[in-house]
């Protein structure tokens, strides 16, 4: 359905362990996405090869892990990998200091987490940038309410949620 829309752009994240299997089962779906990559239709947003919880994970796994899927990305789609899912939409402060020195240069967060520090909905589209220890990550605050829209409701609805967030 995608594909007719010329002028729609999305990011698109992929599990590791299902890229795997795509490419294995079925590679015309892999052509497919390299065509929209090449014309910069699709985004690729990476994050850790294996989905870990990544605070659960000592510093050097975290960035191993999240290098070794951009690198696999990269090649896979003759692309540069700028920006990474969080599993789980686990989140900590601490963890902005490895996604930044594994290379990456965003990422998206549960708006759950600026709203439980006071941010109000209207302050949630956008970017915004974190900071530990000298490494600057940009980060994006999800939506809970498009996370539940896309898969389970009418298309109709989700596409009056983003004339709502436009206007």
């Amino acid at each position: 359905v995608f594909e007719e829309y010329e002028a729609l752009r999305l990011s698109l994240h992929t599990s590791g362990p299902l890229m795997l299997w795509l490419e294995e089962n079925h590679p015309e779906y892999i052509e497919r996405l390299k065509l929209l990559v090449a014309a910069s239709r699709i985004e690729i947003i990476g994050g850790p090869f294996y989905e870990p919880i990544l605070p659960m994970l000592p510093s050097r796994d975290r960035i191993g892990q999240i290098r070794a899927y951009t690198d696999h990305l990269n090649n896979l789609f003759n692309t540069k990998v700028q920006g990474m899912w969080m599993p789980e939409r686990v989140w900590e402060s601490a963890l902005t200091k490895d996604i930044a020195r594994a290379g990456m240069e965003f990422t998206l967060l549960d708006d759950f987490h600026f709203k439980a520090a006071g941010w109000q909905q209207n302050d949630l589209y956008g970017g915004y940038l974190t900071e530990e220890d000298g490494s600057l990550l940009q980060v994006f605050p999800g939506s809970e309410r498009l996370r539940y829209l896309l898969p389970f409701a009418d298309p109709q609805d989700t596409i009056e949620f983003a004339r709502e967030v436009a206007e």
